[in-house]
């Protein structure tokens, strides 16, 4: 019986050796990952897709980047308030209780703004425009010319808020329609449509068979499989200072978004005090706080970037209790007195990097 066995071994071994043999010449043959950068300007800003295949051919290349570019053309003709033609202009012309159809895209952020609006109990707006403006931030503001104007009164706040509040939007979900119940309503989405367009340009992405890349749109970020060296891509947050561009942190990445609102480049200074892009709509001016900035997390940009902008307006105390009640992942960057700056990690967030 020994003998037996023995002897199917020895005459099987052989098979086993060239099975590794051509397995070994398999991986040796195949070709190795490759990175290909796609980037340019879209939307007001820049952008920057990173793909990671072994078999991408020139055509197959100039076919992603016309898909990319057709989609940041399609998300910026539909919802930016700098084009008269938009459908967000268009939202922002009507009269009282018109209804506008609208694309399904737009009536999605439309949905997903409204969602993030009830929870943040008005933190987030998109109907903040006008007192964007009031303040010199936006399309009709002046802050270029700010230092030769005064400060909106505080009868002009009040005046400009009595016209806003996200409850003043209806949809309608079956005929994908926007109105509003006062003609005076105007939107923006530009602290929820570079997230949504980096969700669409990740979709786009793997609906055409592409698994590892990364996505980036204004510092909008989405990470799906691995990059050129087989790991998690790693993307820095900003470290949040005026001058120079500096790393705070790296974080692997993968199958997740990332957005960071901060109040530490769009700002002017006026009579010894500061005065941010971030306007909180609950009180009609720009936020005060020691909070610089915070990074939010989620498998979706666009809810990622709407959270930041609402956690910004929260502020260090308020915006970390809902960030922790809501199990959001989320980095809060804050200045002490001193100017040092303090990192504050949710349990959500220390959970997924191990920071504890």
């Amino acid at each position: 019986m020994y003998l037996t066995v023995y002897h199917r071994l020895l005459h099987t071994r052989p098979r086993f050796i060239l099975l590794a043999v051509t397995i070994v010449a398999l991986v040796a043959c195949a070709p190795s990952p490759r990175l290909t950068v796609l980037q340019g300007q879209k939307m007001g800003t820049s952008f920057q897709v990173k793909i990671v295949s072994s078999h991408l051919s020139d055509q197959r290349t100039f076919e992603l980047r016309l898909s990319v570019e057709r989609v940041l053309d399609d998300v910026d003709r539909k919802m930016s308030t700098y084009r008269d033609d938009s459908e967000v202009s268009r939202f922002n012309k009507l009269r009282n209780d018109e209804p506008l159809l609208v694309s399904n895209e737009t009536f999605e952020v439309f949905r997903h703004a409204r969602s993030i609006s009830e929870e943040t109990k008005g933190a987030f707006d998109i109907t903040v425009e006008p007192l964007v403006d009031a303040w010199g931030f936006g399309p009709g503001g002046a802050i270029s010319r700010r230092s030769k104007r005064s400060l909106p009164t505080e009868n002009e706040i009040d005046a400009i808020r009595s016209h806003l509040g996200w409850q003043l939007i209806d949809l309608d979900e079956e005929e994908i329609t926007l109105s509003k119940r006062n003609s005076s309503v105007k939107c923006d989405l530009s602290a929820i449509a570079k997230g949504y367009a980096v969700d669409r340009v990740a979709d786009t992405l793997n609906d055409m068979g592409i698994d590892d890349y990364l996505v980036e749109l204004g510092g909008e970020i989405r990470a799906s499989g691995s990059n050129e060296e087989g790991v998690s891509w790693r993307v820095a947050v900003e470290r949040p200072q005026s001058v120079t561009r500096q790393s705070h942190r790296l974080l692997p990445l993968r199958n997740l978004a990332l957005a960071t609102s901060g109040n530490y480049r769009n700002f002017y200074e006026q009579d010894g005090r500061r005065y941010s892009h971030t306007i909180d709509p609950r009180t009609g001016r720009p936020v005060r706080d020691r909070l610089a900035s915070v990074s939010v997390l989620d498998t979706l940009c666009v809810r990622a970037d709407a959270y930041a902008t609402a956690l910004m307006v929260l502020g260090e105390v308020e915006g970390f209790r809902f960030a922790v009640g809501n199990n959001l992942m989320a980095m809060f960057l804050i200045r002490d007195e001193s100017g040092v700056l303090i990192e504050k990690t949710t349990p959500m967030f220390d959970e997924k990097f191990e920071t504890r």
